[in-house]
């Protein structure tokens, strides 16, 4: 009975967003319109149901001077969904045979000391590696971090047994990769996983200055600085992103055993997916919020409804997962709430 009553749930919610109507694009449109003029939103956001884009649309300025508008094909950095390339990547190289998640990093990068031989690349890819932060955290460049790795007398716990979100995993996955493959970090990424999924909008490492960027900026208009100079991240559109995430999810880059294994996270922690909910080895929802020196992203996905929801931001305002929210309500008919500017944030960043 309670399987029954489970199946039934499943279906009213199913048929809850079985079609939008257009009274409710209307809504959505209202709702960004709302979002934008209150000064919590400018960026571009997609919205689609049932594999189908219902909802597309840019806001805003492409920089502080206020003089050039969005477009759909701008790209954006996107914080902490970087890491999905280069846990994907890994996992590509594991089904070519030329890896296995068990081998540990010293097999791959020698000159590294003797904690490298506790350290699994799975450890890598779900950040329980014990690897501590470097000091400068996110300013430090690739030589400063490779040198600090090298003189990294004792990791901060037993791999395996607890969560760091350091960069140090990232960067060492890039350097794998690269050794592992003999191309550069942008090499592979491009070859693929950017070629075979038609992502032409989307460069590694793209010159922020280039008109092509969409360039970050304050609440005051203020254009921000960015302080990420290591290498091997994504610039992307949004289409391209929404590309990507549905042909990871429908298992077109890499297979399911992968991308469960790429899900898996210590408990408390994210994954190198952000985070994944499973039933019955099903996916049911997919995550992801990255942000970076102005930037904000996230991308949603919901297998139960059948609603993703993707948004980039170069002004951000913390505002991603309520306007998604409220998005989802506007397609199950519920009442939802216009996302409102926060008085605190603008203070701290007065104060910082």
């Amino acid at each position: 009975m309670n399987k029954l009553i489970q199946l039934l749930f499943i279906t009213m919610m199913m048929n809850t967003a079985k079609s939008q109507t257009p009274g409710q694009i209307k809504q959505i449109d209202s709702l960004m319109q709302s979002a934008n003029l209150r000064g919590v939103f400018n960026g571009n956001i997609l919205v689609a149901q049932k594999d189908k884009i219902i909802y597309k649309k840019s806001w805003g300025f492409a920089d502080a001077s206020k003089n050039k508008l969005l477009n759909i094909d701008l790209l954006f950095d996107i914080g902490s969904i970087s890491k999905e390339f280069n846990g994907v990547s890994i996992m590509l190289l594991k089904e070519q045979g030329k890896l296995k998640l068990d081998d540990p990093i010293s097999k791959f990068l020698p000159d590294l000391p003797e904690w490298s031989k506790n350290v699994q690349i799975k450890h890598l890819i779900n950040y329980t590696s014990g690897i501590p932060n470097f000091v400068a955290q996110s300013d430090e460049t690739d030589e400063e971090l490779m040198d600090y790795l090298k003189n990294l007398k004792a990791l901060s716990f037993e791999p395996g047994t607890a969560y760091i979100y350091a960069h140090g995993n990232v960067y060492l996955q890039k350097r794998i990769i690269e050794k592992i493959s003999g191309l550069s970090y942008a090499n592979f990424v491009s070859k693929y996983i950017l070629k075979p999924n038609n992502m032409s909008h989307t460069i590694i490492d793209a010159d922020l200055s280039s008109p092509d960027v969409a360039k970050a900026f304050d609440n005051e208009f203020k254009p921000t600085s960015f302080i990420q100079v290591t290498t091997g991240f994504p610039r992307i559109s949004i289409n391209d992103l929404y590309q990507f995430i549905r042909s990871l999810e429908n298992f077109k880059i890499m297979n399911q055993e992968s991308f469960n294994q790429l899900s898996d996270n210590f408990p408390g922690g994210e994954s190198s997916l952000g985070s994944t909910v499973f039933e019955n080895e099903r996916l049911k929802s997919h995550r992801h919020q990255g942000s970076n020196s102005g930037y904000e992203a996230l991308i949603y996905t919901d297998h139960i409804l059948g609603i993703d929801v993707i948004i980039e931001t170069n002004n951000q305002n913390f505002k991603v997962d309520a306007i998604k929210n409220a998005i989802f309500a506007i397609l199950q008919n519920q009442t939802y709430t216009v996302p409102k500017k926060s008085v605190y944030l603008d203070i701290r960043d007065k104060v910082l």
